[in-house]
């Protein structure tokens, strides 16, 4: 059987039975990094926390081993379902509802909203709807944890084609995402997932083509203050690396009392998102030529 998806939430619905299993979506250093930074800055002993884009809700039980409620949302039934579920088994408070991250209709306040689904919101646009609909639901002095694919690092070291492969039991699973066109930081790319029975010899595939924006640290910082956030600090991966070594780097954002209740329409931040852009594209090229001018300097030598 073979399925090609134009929608991601059926997309994400198709591959949620065996998402964990071929995904590994939460680390112990994300998990770690997380708890730090709650503890740093949130002093209550009742800590609220709601999970955009949770998937199967790997993240959000896992944090609330730490003892704090954890709700998610995330616009796949499927992985709503299983995160429900998975939650009950353990006895894990934990709670999980269908929802879109750009727009929820929930009325409860919450200490603090992490993401680290970031890349899959295509626009400017995107983004800060789905920031002011964070501050919307934070509580007062709340804050906001954007984890997100380091563009200095993702773009320069891409490779075309990644592959993973599990086995369990009697399926092979593979999931394989093949970049075809980098514009800046839009990537064109698809993403096929396929299931193996070894014993009935059932092959099963699911495709989606997908267009991810990679967001500069600048223009995400520049979001978080025109929506009425102070940006606390910037992390690198976890705490583990440098800046330049990481893939993954965290944001975290206070939600402050002068927050901003009309939405700024993005076409009034363009000239200086583009600012933002041009900044990072031109710290990039020069630290690409001092790579560039160390290599060339290092064959001069082994000549000598």
């Amino acid at each position: 059987m073979t399925k090609l998806y134009y929608n991601v939430s059926e997309f994400m619905d198709s591959v949620s039975d065996f998402y964990d299993i071929i995904c590994k979506p939460c680390s112990e250093a994300r998990i770690s990094c997380y708890v730090k930074i709650i503890d740093k800055y949130i002093k209550n002993n009742d800590i609220n926390i709601l999970d955009f884009g949770c998937c199967t809700g790997e993240t959000a039980i896992k944090l609330s081993e730490h003892n704090y409620y954890i709700e998610g949302i995330d616009i796949s039934k499927r992985m709503v379902k299983i995160a429900n579920e998975k939650a009950k088994i353990i006895r894990s408070s934990s709670k999980f509802f269908v929802a879109d991250m750009r727009d929820i209709n929930i009325s409860k306040l919450y200490d603090v909203i992490y993401s680290n689904s970031l890349e899959w919101l295509q626009s400017y646009e995107c983004l800060l709807n789905m920031i002011y609909s964070a501050a919307s639901k934070l509580k007062e002095n709340g804050i906001i944890i954007l984890d997100f694919p380091n563009s200095k690092k993702f773009l320069k070291n891409y490779s075309k084609l990644s592959a993973s492969t599990v086995t369990m039991k009697n399926n092979v699973y593979y999931k394989l995402t093949k970049f075809n066109d980098v514009e800046e930081n839009i990537i064109d790319s698809s993403q096929t997932y396929i299931r193996i029975n070894k014993d009935k010899g059932d092959i099963d595939t699911f495709s989606i083509d997908l267009v991810w924006r990679i967001h500069y640290l600048e223009e995400v910082i520049m979001l978080l203050k025109n929506a009425g956030f102070d940006v606390l600090e910037t992390i690198n991966e976890y705490n583990q690396k440098t800046f330049e070594d990481s893939l993954f780097i965290q944001v975290v954002g206070k939600k402050v009392n002068n927050l901003k209740t009309d939405q700024i329409k993005v076409k009034e931040l363009k000239p200086e998102l583009t600012q933002c852009r041009i900044i990072q594209i031109e710290k990039e090229k020069k630290e690409h030529n001092k790579d560039d001018n160390k290599k060339g300097e290092k064959n001069e030598k082994s000549k000598v």
